[in-house]
């Protein structure tokens, strides 16, 4: 394996708790040692067993440009070889941060309108990928993780195309055990999400529930409801706690 020096330039910095080098294909990651050299300076250690596919490194700098982030973990690398094959990475680390037509994404890729529109109607299959229309033309848009992939690769029935058992294990691993993507989701200002009073545990003489509020009023005027598999019960059965 052919190491490079590691440099300011690409994922990493040297100057840094930890900065990454680029073999080939991967991605080393190097830390800092809690010991010192002789010269008092803490030296780098290499942390094997940690090679990280370079295009699965950049699909995950890539979404962690969403809102919120998405930090990069063990198990998040796990998830992404599930979800989205090397080559699909590839090509989703550089789509645009907006929605995008296909013309726009051919010129980006590479590739023909036709191949363009294949990846991206396997992609939408998945659940990686939005798509949807505007003035007559599909547009598509990167999936978040929240609202999006993490949900849908778990949400259809099992057609066989994933592994659910191991991804509710890494789902788990990730999103309960781990607090960074949490953490982060949490700190997001507006929230992405809200909490809703359940009506009945309200008394009408002690406060009045607004229809902005209410749960039945937002189903009750609702144009479209659709009935999905619950992500957090899903991946829970999975591992024997649902």
């Amino acid at each position: 394996m052919n190491l490079q020096e590691p440099s300011n330039e690409g994922l990493g910095d040297p100057f840094t708790d930890s900065c990454s080098v680029r073999p080939c294909s991967c991605i080393l990651t190097f830390q800092r040692s809690s010991k010192k050299n002789e010269t008092g300076e803490h030296s780098r250690e290499a942390v094997l067993g940690h090679l990280t596919p370079l295009n699965y490194r950049r699909l995950q700098k890539r979404m962690d440009r969403f809102v919120p982030g998405i930090p990069h973990s063990e198990f998040l690398y796990e998830i992404l070889r599930i979800l989205f094959t090397d080559d699909e990475a590839r090509l989703c680390s550089v789509m645009p941060l907006t929605d995008f037509d296909i013309p726009r994404i051919s010129r980006i890729w590479g590739k023909s309108e036709e191949e363009s529109a294949a990846v991206l109607k396997t992609l939408a299959d998945k659940g990686l990928v939005f798509e949807f229309p505007l003035d007559g033309v599909p547009r598509y848009v990167l999936a978040p993780p929240v609202l999006g992939f993490f949900e849908f690769s778990l949400m259809r029935m099992d057609d066989g195309r994933f592994d659910h058992q191991k991804l509710s294990e890494y789902y788990y691993r990730y999103l309960n055990m781990e607090k960074d993507f949490i953490r982060e989701y949490l700190s997001v200002y507006p929230q992405v999400a809200r909490v809703l009073v359940h009506e009945n545990a309200v008394e009408e003489y002690v406060s009045e529930v607004l229809p902005y509020e209410k749960a039945s009023e937002i189903i009750g005027s609702a144009r479209c409801v659709t009935v999905g598999t619950c992500f957090c019960r899903h991946k829970m059965e999975h591992l024997g706690m649902a």
